[in-house]
């Protein structure tokens, strides 16, 4: 299907619809009238696909770059869901407290005042240098 915007604004038939231009990408429209950009590859002898956002907040500019871009890493012989997820998972890390910020702030906001003042005497292992601060707590 040629695909411009002006056919992907009168696009109402569900189903998947291939970009001509862009090899691998598609879009997707849902019985619900949501539309999905998909970016579908074969590597290493397995077929695998990306989502690559929802139309309209992607445009088909946007679309077509990320595919090119997708398609790059194929090339490469490098999987584009693996470098997503693993990329998702770093952002995930990124935002869990360390270990000393996660005691500091129990004992700060959770922790009775009599508690508080004992525990931070007796315990040498809260502190802003300990061991600890490689230990992620999921909240």
């Amino acid at each position: 299907m040629q695909m411009t915007d002006i056919s992907l604004k009168r696009l109402n038939k569900v189903g998947r619809h291939t970009d001509d231009q862009t090899k691998g990408l598609h879009l997707w429209v849902k019985p619900t009238r949501q539309m999905y950009w998909i970016f579908r590859y074969t590597l290493n002898g397995k077929r695998e696909g990306i989502s690559l956002g929802a139309y309209p907040e992607i445009g088909l500019r946007q679309a077509r770059q990320r595919a090119l871009e997708a398609r790059l890493k194929v090339n490469q012989l490098v999987s584009p869901m693996k470098v997503k997820k693993a990329f998702q998972s770093t952002e995930k890390m990124a935002k869990c407290p360390k270990f000393s910020e996660f005691a500091l702030d129990y004992i700060e906001t959770d922790l009775l005042p009599s508690c508080r003042t004992k525990v931070m005497e007796q315990s040498p292992l809260i502190s802003e240098n300990s061991g600890y601060e490689t230990i992620q707590i999921y909240r």
